[in-house]
């Protein structure tokens, strides 16, 4: 795959500063920082693995969106 795709999270700050919630570039997919912030607010306070869940849930899902391959990364 070649070429550059973004994906928006709807976010009123993407339109003002050209900000997406993930890039595809070639193979590679970029995910921009999410967070456990739901409606305006911060969910599960005080529940850092809860709040772990939330944030990743929309990282997760723009890769399917963007065609990614998540392979486990071996550690050495």
């Amino acid at each position: 795959m070649s070429g550059r795709r973004a994906d928006a999270s709807g976010g009123p700050w993407e339109q003002a500063f050209g900000y997406a919630r993930a890039v595809r570039v070639g193979d590679q997919v970029h995910v921009s920082g999410c967070t456990a912030v739901v409606d305006g607010a911060v969910a599960h306070p005080g529940d850092a693995g809860a709040q772990a869940l939330v944030a990743l849930d929309p990282a997760m899902l723009v890769e399917i969106e963007l065609d990614a391959v998540v392979t486990p990364q071996e550690q050495s």
